[in-house]
């Protein structure tokens, strides 16, 4: 549940972002959606990749699933 919510977090986070710059039109009309797209995603991914790290040893540490 921790990744789905940090995924949604980055998601809302981006949009944000570009709704507060006025930027909205561009990303969702035909000028460069794609490319932009594409670099929002890959962003995003890298923020769960990390958060996937950080997470993975304390539930193992908490859930006690060395063996």
């Amino acid at each position: 549940m921790s990744i789905t919510f940090a995924g949604t977090l980055g998601l809302n986070r981006a949009f944000v972002i570009e709704q507060d710059k006025g930027a909205w039109p561009l990303v969702a009309g035909a000028s460069r959606p794609f490319g932009h797209l594409l670099r929002k995603m890959l962003g995003n991914l890298l923020f769960m990749l990390v958060v996937e790290i950080i997470l993975l040893p304390l539930v193992m540490i908490f859930y006690n699933l060395w063996c």
